[in-house]
């Protein structure tokens, strides 16, 4: 049975006074200084709570609202009760210190944090089950707001021109009929003139399409070359030589080699896609070129919506297993639901909401097994399949393939952890829940190294296989589209091109590349805005500003054996990740071109998430600090819903210093 370790607030009361309130049901604990324990061999009779009479009671723990706000002067001598206090029942026990502090009777000297064990199971706790509703009511709540968003998904701002023109259409035709009657001609030269004007008219009138960018259209592209016969190029699956002849299907994205144009995406997700819409497209006869906005929104709910009722599950199994306070655990959860980008990109097809996804299912796995002992192939095998999938969406989130590799390399840590939140009491964890102590003794090297390579490596082989030999099939290259990008060698550089689109040659938009996109000369300014400027992740997501805090206070006296490397990987890929998009040269410097925020860090979303958790528990303390954590937290959800239509869109910061002049492009 799981026991609960509940925060109280102690303070110094008489003896006799608090004697009278609670009556004697015999001798069942032990008092002094320091840490005092309950007698095994008495149990507490009658439902009461048990006092040793006779001696001084000088301290007594109890819940922090009725405490907060009240203050006397200071006693030195303390002595500390530590027992178990559920048995008189919590109301009575509150309804008797009610009437103490009323009555005037003794003031309360001092309190400070105390972690008592209650004989309560956890399932049972009032607050267990009702930060498990708090979860539901978030989790689905932020679910009805994707699924609304992607049903809404359209260009608004031309749905009105976009009627106007279609209601046109019936007048154009007309009066071309009857020009075509006056000069004569028979009815069938007549139909045909109609139908090729109808045409016409039509295609001019479409300006909407549920395809929001040029990035994700391009994976679009690439999804109907692979399943619509008629979109194919024989010799080329993956080629959109077809497709992007089709109104509103051009995208910019794309490179070109062989003579065949290609999306300038890796081809991995695109193929993952391509398998429910071969299922729409053969049993249903639906396409994404005849019904863009159905067959869209559906692969969309599949592909976006369902796994993130996962990755919700997930967040809540981690800030509950790991919180250090109902507060701290809310709080992550409802920034995990509303305050993040991964949210705002549900309604696009892109590569990093999978990403995060993963990125969370292999932080979780990973703790399981070396923080809770289930050294079991299983949880080695999904460990290995999330964080292989999570690297092949990001190419970056391979250190954090590496970096859980070596972390289950490494032997389960060995000692106490150090509270974080009771430096008096070294038994119970900052989580709330008892230490962890495997069923099984922890494996030996020998054992965890089969484990790896027999649980880990398989998917990770498997992924790295699917990777690699969907990307060869696409361009008989391993490496992927974005790297053959050479500035040195014309042969390798396939985004300088030109390619033929009703009748107009064009040449590639990056040959000579505008606004944003051309990347940004100076390196410093670069840092600048990525970090707190116009596609700041502090700036536009300032509950981040928590994630160092968290981190330091992690660090300083993790809550439990193993945590440390746990939180110490965390810092380092968010480093390296973080400098290596700095780093980049000046043509990869474009903040990831017009999108909401800076969305090549994500995936990292999870990582923070849980990061910043002992970090609101500690500010949440005072009502300054709470204060800030709920400012940052408003911030950081209003900068993840501005772009309410369109994540493909400048972030409000950007457009916000455009119009005061202070950017040009």
């Amino acid at each position: 049975m799981i026991y609960r370790k509940v925060t109280r607030y102690d303070f110094l009361v008489d003896s006799t006074q608090l004697l009278q309130l609670l009556p004697d049901r015999g001798s069942n604990f032990n008092f002094g200084t320091g840490n005092c324990r309950q007698k095994e061999k008495d149990p507490p009779a009658n439902n009461g709570l048990s006092l040793l009479k006779g001696r001084e009671i000088r301290s007594f723990g109890w819940d922090r609202q009725l405490l907060a706000s009240r203050t006397v002067p200071e006693f030195s001598e303390r002595l500390m009760l530590r027992g178990i206090v559920s048995h008189l029942g919590q109301r009575r026990v509150e309804e008797h210190f009610l009437k103490l502090l009323e009555d005037g009777r003794k003031r309360i000297a001092r309190f400070r944090t105390l972690r008592v064990e209650t004989a309560q199971p956890m399932e049972k706790q009032p607050d267990a089950i009702l930060r498990k509703f708090l979860y539901t009511i978030l989790a689905v709540t932020s679910l009805g707001a994707i699924l609304g968003r992607i049903l809404a998904v359209d260009s608004v701002d031309r749905r009105a021109l976009q009627e106007v023109r279609l209601r046109q259409i019936p007048t154009e035709l007309e009066k071309h009929r009857q020009r075509l009657a006056a000069k004569g001609l028979d009815s069938e030269e007549i139909e045909k003139s109609l139908g090729d004007l109808r045409q016409r008219l039509y295609e001019q009138a479409i300006l909407c399409r549920p395809f929001l960018s040029a990035n994700d259209r391009s994976r679009w592209a690439t999804v109907r070359a692979l399943v619509e016969p008629d979109m194919r190029v024989a010799g080329a699956p993956y080629a959109i030589d077809r497709v992007i002849k089709d109104p509103l299907w051009d995208t910019i994205d794309m490179v070109k080699h062989d003579g065949h144009l290609y999306s300038s995406k890796p081809p991995f997700l695109a193929t993952l896609m391509a398998i429910p819409y071969w299922l729409l497209y053969n049993l249903a006869g639906w396409s994404l070129g005849e019904r863009p906005y159905l067959v869209g929104r559906i692969l969309l709910v599949l592909g976006n919506l369902v796994p993130l009722v996962l990755y919700f599950w997930l967040l809540a199994r981690m800030v509950e297993r790991y919180g250090p306070g109902t507060i701290s655990r809310v709080f992550v959860y409802a920034a995990g639901c509303f305050a993040t980008f991964l949210t705002t990109f549900a309604v696009t097809f892109n590569n990093h909401l999978p990403a995060a996804i993963a990125t969370t299912a292999g932080l979780y796995l990973a703790m399981e097994i070396f923080l809770g002992g289930k050294h079991t192939y299983k949880h080695y095998f999904l460990c290995g399949l999330a964080a292989g999938f999570a690297a092949a969406c990001e190419m970056p989130a391979l250190a954090f393939l590496v970096a859980i590799a070596g972390l289950l390399v490494l032997p389960a840590a060995k000692g106490k952890g150090s509270p974080l939140y009771c430096q008096s009491s070294p038994v119970p964890t900052q989580s709330g829940l008892p230490p962890q102590s495997p069923a099984t003794p922890a494996p030996g090297l020998w054992r965890r190294l089969q484990l790896i390579l027999l649980g880990f490596f398989p998917p990770v082989a498997l992924l790295g296989a699917i990777y690699f030999g969907t990307n060869w099939v696409a361009h008989r290259s391993l490496r992927p589209p974005y790297l053959h990008r050479s500035q040195t060698n014309p042969a390798d550089n396939w985004y300088i091109f030109s390619y033929e689109r009703q009748g107009r040659v064009i040449q590639s938009y990056w040959t000579n590349p505008v606004g944003i996109d051309r990347g940004e000369p100076n390196p410093w300014v670069y840092a600048f805005h990525v970090l707190v400027g116009h596609h700041g992740i502090f700036s536009l997501t300032p509950v981040w500003l928590l994630v160092p805090i968290g981190i330091f206070l992690w660090l300083y006296r993790p809550p439990e054996p193993g945590m440390w490397w746990i939180v110490f990987l965390i810092a380092a890929i968010s480093i390296a990740c973080v400098g290596f998009y700095v780093l980049r040269p000046e043509m990869d410097r474009n903040y990831g071109g017009m999108t909401s925020g800076f969305r090549w860090v994500f995936w990292l979303s999870p990582l923070w998430l849980f990061a910043m958790l002992p970090a609101v528990e500690n500010l949440a303390k005072s009502w300054w600090g709470w204060a800030l954590c709920l400012v940052l937290l408003a911030l950081s959800a209003m900068s993840a819903h501005y772009p309410t239509w369109n994540p493909w869109v400048h972030p409000w910061l950007y457009e916000w210093l455009y119009q005061l002049g202070w950017i040009t492009h």
